[in-house]
């Protein structure tokens, strides 16, 4: 997976085509309060996913041209790296330092400084760059691991994963690994705030 400068916004990352084949039943509780999401008792907080954005941040642009809210990207990636560090300690261990030394220049055609100033223009902070540096890392590694259905089915069998996403987010989808998102119209009542926080689907980016 190559990933390549885009301005003004970051592309979506395609998910390994493999990924899309697992079929798992998941935790359907929701989250703690206070918490964004949890995967297996690792707790994502909302201040957390906070402190990945800015009032500016921009929706990203997938290359078929869908659009995700920045907040929901966030937590789909944060998200994402939590499982699939699982998936990989259950299917041959965790990641050395050379392995993800070796995925990052893999999945990178542009320097480290350079994707981090993108983000920052997309309106991300700075620090976001380490989970979507991680991202790339752990997924380059599971395509290697994962190279057929079957291999990732047995991963997920094995991790008996319980994910769960606050409903202000939407739900979790492990086919895709990603956050299936609600839009303003179908939230309910009690989740609908009167001022949208930073990177909602419902909050309008600065002008740059």
């Amino acid at each position: 997976m190559k990933v390549r400068s885009v301005r003004p916004r970051l592309r979506a990352l395609a998910l390994l085509p493999v990924l899309a084949l697992a079929a798992v039943t998941l935790s359907a509780c929701d989250s703690k309060a206070g918490d964004a999401a949890e995967v297996d008792g690792s707790r994502i907080s909302e201040s957390t996913v906070n402190s990945y954005l800015t009032p500016n941040a921009q929706a990203v642009t997938s290359s078929d041209g869908s659009s995700t809210p920045a907040r929901q990207f966030v937590m789909t990636i944060v998200t994402r790296n939590l499982v699939l560090e699982r998936l990989l300690e259950v299917s041959g261990g965790a990641p050395t330092e050379k392995q993800l030394a070796d995925a990052k220049s893999a999945a990178l055609t542009i320097s480290e400084a350079e994707l981090q100033a993108n983000i920052i223009k997309s309106g991300f902070t700075s620090k976001f760059t380490d989970q979507y540096v991680q991202q790339l890392e752990l997924q380059q590694i599971a395509g290697t691991r994962f190279t057929t259905a079957a291999d990732l089915n047995a991963a997920l069998a094995k991790a008996k994963l319980a994910v769960s996403v606050s409903p202000r987010y939407g739900v979790w989808d492990m086919a895709t690994l990603s956050v299936d998102g609600l839009t303003s119209k179908n939230l309910p009542n009690m989740l609908t705030l009167d001022t949208p926080l930073p990177g909602d689907a419902s909050a309008t980016p600065a002008a740059q």
